[in-house]
């Protein structure tokens, strides 16, 4: 509310001797405060008046002195309300009491305004305290806030290399997949024209064997089948001994037994070609399946 407190503070409320100014009215108290409420001190009214006594939850409490208008009372307080006003005098007997009073109360506030000289000293030191407390956490703070500063750049830096590093690999496994893609069609290829080519030959080898044994069967037919001149040649070679002419009868024609060695040696030797060039292109097949089977994996 915009009143003003200079003293001493205890568990965040006011103790001690203080000076305490209100905002609306301008009164000023400098006395004792207890756990945040007035308990003895000098009251001052902003239009010069004065009460010099005892308060108790912030009211006026008990005997004290009040200066109104340039004149001194002795007064006694109840809960704020005046209950007993006297004028001071310093003539007669009765007075010389309220004089010695008087003095004990200068005395007093000579002890206040000394209590309060060190209460002001003691304030003074404790805001320098504050002060320099608060340079030092000013300039820590600043400490944190730069190594913030650093520390939030260092992670966006750091953000930045990892979505790069990130794109660069996703870019190069998408060149190896289309690589690996292109060359396993490659190897399908060559794998389908290998197998065709297989094929094609093994057909053309069946087609050669089959004709090759065609002619094997014909030629060993024509050789067990007998010619119609070989009966007259034997009755024509009666006169020779038997030995020789059962030996002509029983071997055969030296043409037909010929034309069917060279039909089997032709067949054989297309035969083992027929296998060599077979196995040679299943070893290429399997080859590219094998490097198809790689590259898949």
């Amino acid at each position: 509310h915009g009143s003003q407190y200079k003293g001493n503070w205890s568990d965040g409320v006011m103790h001690g001797w203080g000076v305490f100014i209100e905002q609306a009215t301008g009164d000023r108290l400098e006395g004792e405060w207890a756990d945040g409420e007035r308990s003895f001190g000098v009251y001052y009214y902003n239009n010069g008046d004065m009460y010099h006594g005892g308060f108790l939850h912030n009211h006026k409490q008990g005997r004290g002195v009040v200066w109104e208008k340039r004149l001194m009372y002795e007064v006694v307080y109840d809960n704020d309300v005046c209950v007993e006003k006297c004028l001071w005098s310093l003539v007669g007997p009765r007075e010389a009491s309220r004089q010695r009073t008087w003095e004990e109360t200068v005395a007093r506030e000579r002890e206040l305004a000394e209590r309060a000289a060190e209460a002001q000293a003691l304030l003074q030191q404790s805001t320098r305290k504050l002060q320099n407390h608060n340079e030092v956490l000013l300039q820590r703070v600043a400490e944190l806030e730069a190594k913030l500063a650093d520390r939030d750049a260092r992670l966006a830096e750091t953000a930045q290399r990892t979505l790069q590093v990130e794109a660069e690999m996703e870019r190069r496994m998408d060149r190896a997949q289309a690589e690996w893609e292109m060359r396993l069609g490659q190897l399908q290829f060559e794998r389908d024209t290998a197998m065709a080519k297989l094929e094609a030959e093994q057909a053309k080898a069946r087609a050669h064997i089959k004709r090759l044994r065609s002619e094997l069967a014909t030629a060993q037919a024509a050789a067990q089948r007998p010619r119609p001149g070989d009966r007259d040649r034997r009755q024509s070679s009666a006169s020779r001994s038997s030995a020789v002419s059962v030996a002509t009868e029983c071997s055969p024609p030296r043409t037909a037994s010929g034309a069917s060695d060279i039909a089997a040696r032709r067949l054989s030797a297309i035969s083992r070609s027929s296998v060599a060039s077979a196995a040679s292109d299943g070893r290429t097949a399997r080859s590219h399946s094998s490097r198809l089977s790689g590259a898949g994996s």
